[in-house]
């Protein structure tokens, strides 16, 4: 993948702590920023819970919208019962863990049945968001100065008015560019063929969608930097880290004696998605396990889903939500399938990483880390795993080489201060808003001291 150099200005957004606050004395309890994580994964909403803890720090009412399976997440790090919407009631996590989410997942021709279940869903979901608008409507609409989401509530910020700032925060490189695709490269020629054809049609909504909103990636620029062909409102500034010591269990004393057993195992998981429930998750189990064994390495494989049936001398099945940033440093390699939120964790631990996505951004992943040389780059999607792939994907990363570059791409993704950044953005955006310069294209990220 080609890249431009980054700009001057945004590779200080990468190592300089933000000290500068727009004149306009915008946080106040007054002024209240809505958060939208519409759906996704936990790596999605776990970095929008942190800007909305740090901008409620700074003097602004925050209601954070999200799916009802993040609601304890939102509140164990502080957000409170008035401070938050479920936008569903049932859990997405119960949904993708019926036949018809499992299908799905595992990317299966649906069934009619699936195209009801999944119908009863979005039309819960939307009796839910206009309650949303609701809400709004009676709690003083006209105190939003902003609306932050991720990429898959982006159609719910057009319903904000033209004085309420329109902003898109999340780790996925989204906006168009020559410099990458999303599209995954083991996509056939009819497949790019039928890609190209629906972004023509697209075309005018997605010139729209980049030209109306601000748009924040949240990845680093050591792994992602900002192609020169992205509009003034589009920009990198570095990873929003979650502070999880109050969402995440103490290391069970069993894992903390299987670590000290041996030498580093390998990591295995898949974050909140459950690629390892039901009979499909156990073959994809049982491949993992035989691949590392072939290598003759040892494993911690994180589910809630696996019986511990699957656990053994050298296997370790992980139950509970425990630190990333405690564990991966005691691994030798993580193996997950792409979310930002991990791969971002696993660098800073300075470990090697094998990719096998799923979807979207996590194609995008692999393919840079490949490229970055800490990992083998894609070389197979989740529901492909095979033991094989796995023995000659570890075989790979636990070289020197390998691990002399996660040292050096860890240093650089750690010298980040991705929250502060957007902290200063949003803060820069609302004003330029507020003073009735609307247009996000004549935005300029603020400088920093």
């Amino acid at each position: 993948m080609e890249h431009n150099a980054t700009t001057s200005r945004n590779a200080a957004t990468a190592s300089t702590t933000v000290s500068v606050r727009p004149s306009l004395q915008l946080g106040s309890r007054e002024s209240r920023i809505c958060f939208l994580s519409g759906g996704g994964t936990a790596g999605d909403v776990r970095p929008l819970i942190s800007l909305a803890l740090a901008l409620r720090a700074r003097g602004f009412d925050i209601l954070f919208v999200g799916d009802e399976e993040y609601k304890s997440l939102a509140s164990s790090a502080g957000i409170s019962a008035s401070e938050w919407f479920s936008f569903t009631e049932a859990p997405q996590g119960f949904m993708l863990r019926t036949t018809a989410g499992q299908r799905w997942l595992w990317e299966m021709r649906p069934r009619l049945r699936d195209y009801w279940i999944r119908q009863e869903f979005d039309r819960e979901s939307r009796r839910r968001i206009a309650a949303f608008w609701r809400l709004l409507s009676h709690s003083h609409a006209s105190r939003i100065v902003a609306a932050v989401g991720s990429i898959s509530a982006h159609t719910m910020l057009f319903g904000f008015g033209p004085s309420c700032a329109k902003i898109i925060s999340c780790p996925m490189p989204y906006p168009p560019s020559k410099h990458f695709t999303l599209d995954p490269p083991d996509f056939s020629f009819f497949q790019r063929l039928k890609a190209r054809r629906e972004r023509r049609r697209t075309k005018s909504n997605t010139e729209r969608f980049c030209k109306e909103l601000y748009h924040l990636v949240s990845a680093s620029s050591a792994v992602f930097p900002r192609p020169g062909d992205w509009l003034p409102n589009m920009q990198v500034t570095g990873y929003i880290p979650f502070d999880g010591n109050a969402t995440e269990s103490s290391p069970p004393g069993k894992l903390v004696s299987f670590l000290g057993k041996g030498p580093p195992p390998v990591y295995v998981g898949f974050g909140s998605v459950p690629f390892l429930f039901g009979r499909w998750g156990e073959r994809l189990a049982k491949e993992i396990i035989t691949g590392c064994r072939r290598r003759k390495l040892r494993c911690v494989i994180q589910s809630s889903d696996l019986s511990d049936s699957f656990g053994s001398e050298d296997v370790f099945i992980l139950d509970s939500n425990v630190s990333h940033a405690w564990l991966f440093p005691q691994c030798s390699t993580i193996v997950f399938h792409g979310g930002y939120g991990t791969l971002h964790t696993a660098l800073v631990a300075r470990r090697t990483v094998i990719i096998y996505p799923f979807h979207s951004d996590e194609f995008l992943w692999a393919t840079r880390m490949g490229e970055l040389g800490v990992g083998p780059g894609f070389t197979a999607r989740v529901r492909d795993i095979s033991a094989a792939q796995l023995e000659r994907d570890l075989a790979f990363v636990l070289t020197e080489d390998c691990q002399m570059n996660a040292n050096r791409l860890g240093s650089a993704v750690e010298s980040e201060h991705g929250l502060h950044v957007q902290v200063a953005a949003v803060e820069s955006i609302i004003e330029h808003t507020s003073r009735g310069r609307g247009d996000p294209l004549d935005w300029q990220m603020p400088r920093l001291e």
